[in-house]
């Protein structure tokens, strides 16, 4: 985790001290892209039309500038290198350049600002279209980074495997790591394929343990599960489907998102 991708919107004031942590903690450099929508005109817009979205835009470009200053004062003070630059396009242009640049970063961090479209978008984008981890921090957490303890969500599939792969920087650096399973009542044991995973992890110097819960609401089972252990981050598969020629987040990942009160690490 030497080189991070973080996403800055005016809304997202809260990952700022998140982000520097991790930084600080892996001695990575970012490069922090403060983000707005630029509204566009229709073609029979007017003139007094025109004004105001000239205005709107200026007002973006303005916010996110400020964005900028400040996150580059507060990393300069612990000493953290960052490039900073900022983007105002529209959605589709956004989305395109998140998916680009986070290609060329080991992971892409940004707000949670749920009911945000634009946010959806960008997250979207950056799951299922760079090839790169994405760490999603929730709306309500405006902590520095803490990793005493990570759970790694494992239903055997190829999804969780690539995100317990893509994590293993912060799992080593994590105080606990626990492998929780959700099980519904017609499905297979997993506990030999978590045996796999605890001998894996172990040979990277990470002591993990393995739990296994029975029931049908995984989003939910996973959220308790959370809560009732500590757990400082869920490192999970960001599950989707294909719309055409677009993805969209499945059932599962949808929920985390939209309820969860610890920070996600998602891959695909």
């Amino acid at each position: 985790m030497k080189h991070l991708l973080v996403l800055l919107s005016s809304e997202g004031a809260q990952v700022g001290p998140y982000v520097l942590a991790l930084a600080k903690q892996f001695d990575a450099h970012s490069t922090v892209i403060a983000y707005a929508f630029e509204p566009s005109l229709p073609y029979f817009a007017t003139d007094s039309l025109g004004d105001v979205v000239a205005q709107a835009r200026d007002a973006a470009a303005h916010a996110a500038t400020q964005d900028l200053a400040k996150f580059e004062s507060r990393a300069k003070q612990v000493g953290l290198n960052v490039v900073v630059t900022s983007l105002v396009a529209s959605t589709e242009r956004l989305a395109h350049e998140t998916a680009r640049l986070a290609r060329c970063h080991d992971l892409t961090i940004m707000q949670q600002n749920q009911g945000r479209e634009l946010e959806r978008s960008l997250l979207t984008a950056a799951l299922f279209g760079s090839g790169r981890p994405i760490l999603v921090v929730p709306d309500t957490d405006n902590a520095p980074a803490k990793l005493s303890t990570v759970l790694i969500a494992w239903d055997g599939g190829a999804l969780a495997a690539r995100a317990a792969a893509d994590a293993l920087p912060i799992l080593q650096s994590a105080g606990a790591v626990r492998i929780v399973s959700v099980l519904g009542p017609h499905e297979g044991d997993l506990e030999a394929d978590q045996v796999s995973m605890v001998r894996h992890l172990a040979l990277h110097g990470i002591s993990a343990e393995a739990s296994i819960l029975a029931g049908t609401d995984v989003a939910g089972m996973l959220l308790s599960y959370i809560a009732d252990v500590g757990a400082d981050l869920l490192v999970m598969g960001g599950y989707g489907h294909s719309r055409f020629r677009e993805f969209v987040l499945g059932g599962t990942t949808r929920d985390i998102l939209a309820s969860t009160t610890v920070p996600v690490f998602m891959a695909h």
